[in-house]
Order: structure tokens, then sequence, then C-alpha cells
């Protein structure tokens, strides 16, 4: 859709009609109320789940596209995720991406074997603002959040104040990895098994039932980064260990000191790296209203919170901390 629809709108929004219900792509550059809120509406109901509309004109310039864009994500907030551009060609917030999923044509989930236990890591590297409480808090939160046997383990360098009625088992580091990079252990093939690996970071708040996050069961998994949507990130990650994780982990090893000195984006990026983006599935084209970023989504302007009740897995990043 371009910013000049034809003289004739009723030939425009025809074709618009008659296109496929499977539509993975869009992008819009429209920049008056009425041509744009009647596009998007068309084409909300034309989306693929999962797919995304680019839209180009989302600044104070063109007001009556931005106002018309930001009625369309009120009313399907439950159902959309974002990630705007904050700065292009020098000017601040006038791209938008917005990744939906109409309720609609969400395919149908085959059902998982829930006999099994679920295999649940998390990782603690002493000496920052993190402590054997915080693994504690966040075993017990999961445990009491699922009707699922969970196998909890920590991977830490100091198993001082670790609960052991809540975590089941305690790995000891093996590298001395600084910071967020004693995660690439999480790779070591000798630590996880065959079937279906969960990890959490220590910054992550359980907010109700998590049973239908343990029956993912499709290879790796993580996060869209939640102000970058074709970046990963890694505070919630599920994977089968194989050829590909273990890469992470082995090809680390071998040159470390230089990924740990020039990845600044941290772990997400070398993981993203040995992956692939395209061979990765996030957690919010599964389940768009579950996983939400307290900063993005919950903190306002005027410092108040607002947290969806149908949301399950609260994020922090960055400031503010979970404390």
């Amino acid at each position: 859709t371009d910013a000049y629809i034809t003289p004739d709108k009723n030939i425009f929004f025809n074709k618009i009609k008659n296109l496929y219900n499977d539509i993975s792509f869009v992008s819009i550059d429209l920049v008056s109320y009425i041509d744009c809120k009647d596009v998007i509406s068309l084409l909300w109901n034309k989306m693929k789940y999962g797919g995304v509309i680019y839209f180009k004109n989302y600044t104070p310039l063109y007001s009556g596209a931005m106002k018309a864009l930001d009625e369309f994500l009120q009313y399907h907030s439950e159902n959309i995720i974002t990630s705007r551009q904050m700065i292009v060609n020098g000017t601040k917030e006038t791209e938008l991406f917005i990744k939906c999923f109409n309720p609609e044509f969400k395919p149908e989930s085959t059902s998982p074997d829930r006999t099994e236990s679920v295999n649940v890591f998390c990782v603690l590297k002493t000496g920052g603002i993190y402590t054997s409480e915080y693994v504690n808090k966040l075993a017990s939160a999961i445990k009491r959040n699922t009707t699922r046997k969970i196998q909890f383990t920590c991977l830490t360098d100091d198993p001082t104040g670790i609960n052991l009625s809540l975590v089941d088992k305690i790995r000891l580091l093996k590298h001395g990895f600084p910071k967020w990079w004693s995660k690439i252990e999480l790779f070591d093939p000798e630590i996880t098994t065959d079937s279906q690996n969960f990890f959490f970071d220590l910054d992550t708040l359980i907010l109700g039932n998590i049973d239908h996050i343990f029956d993912f069961d499709d290879g790796f998994c993580g996060l869209r980064d939640f102000y970058h949507l074709i970046n990963l990130g890694s505070g919630v990650l599920s994977w089968k260990t194989d050829a590909s994780t273990i890469k992470i982990y082995r090809d680390f090893l071998k040159k470390s000191d230089y990924i740990i000195k020039h990845y600044n984006e941290g772990d997400q990026r070398w993981i993203e790296e040995c992956i692939g983006i395209r061979n990765m599935h996030f957690w919010q084209d599964y389940y768009p209203v579950d996983f939400i970023s307290f900063k993005k989504d919950c903190l306002k302007n005027d410092q108040s919170i607002t947290i969806n009740t149908k949301s399950t897995i609260l994020c922090f990043h960055g400031e503010p901390r979970i404390h």
C-alpha cells in the first residue's frame, strides 16, 4: 500500500479483500487517518498468524496515520507485539514493525507427552547483583506455577545458600567465564539431555501457570528482543542438545577471549550466530500474550505499573532491575 491511494478507493480496497488469508509481510506507507485505519482493518483479517506489518510513517509528522495505528495497537494489544526502530536516518521513532497473532488464524497444536519430567536450568555467577536467594525464588515460582514434574538444575560457581529442597541438582561452573558468559556452559553436552531443555534468567518473574510453555518440543526457542524483533533475547531459552547447540559451547571455548571482548551484545549474539536466526523459534510467536517486558510493556511514563493479567512470564532487562 503506497502513500497515495487511487482516486477510486473501492477498487483498491476490493483488491485487498480478494487477497488470500495468508499474508506474511505487508509494508504500509500511508499518511491519512481514514485510509490508514481502513487498510489496517482489512489487513488484520488477512494476516498469517505471526505475520509482520511494516509501518513507515509512525511519526507526529503524519499525525492522522499515527492516530489510526495507535487505535489499532490499543484495540489488539493482546494479539500483537511491536518493535520500533528507534533511530532511522537520524530521526527518532519513524518506523514500526508489528507481528500479528489473530487468534482466528492460530495453527492447531499437537498434544505433547506430559508424563516425563521437565529439565529446567538457571545460572548463578556470583560476585554480581544476584545471589542464591534469586535461585531459590525462581525455582519455587516455577514449581508453584506448573503441574509438571520439574528437574531444576542450577549452574553456579558457589552453591552456598541454595535451598536443596527447591533446587534438585547443582552443577559447578567449569570455566570461570565473566558475568552472563557463564550461560554458555548450558550447552555443554555433558550437562543437558536429548529431551527438551528450558532455561530462565534469574531476573524472570513467573506470574501464572506455565504448563503450556513446557509443552514446547520443537528445537531451539528464545525470546524476540523486545525492542528489535529480528534479534534473539536469551532470558528464556529452550533447546534439544544437537550439533548446533554443542557448537555454541565448543566453538566458544576455542576463542572465548576474542568473543567476550568484541561481542558487546553479549551471549545472545553468539548464540544467534551459532544457531542462525532462520533456524530459531521465538516464544512470542507461539505465546504472544504470555511473555512481556517490565520496561517496555508495564512501566508507564508516569512510573505507574500496568501488567496484563493474562501474561505469565515477566522479563526484566536493563533498568529497572527485578529487585
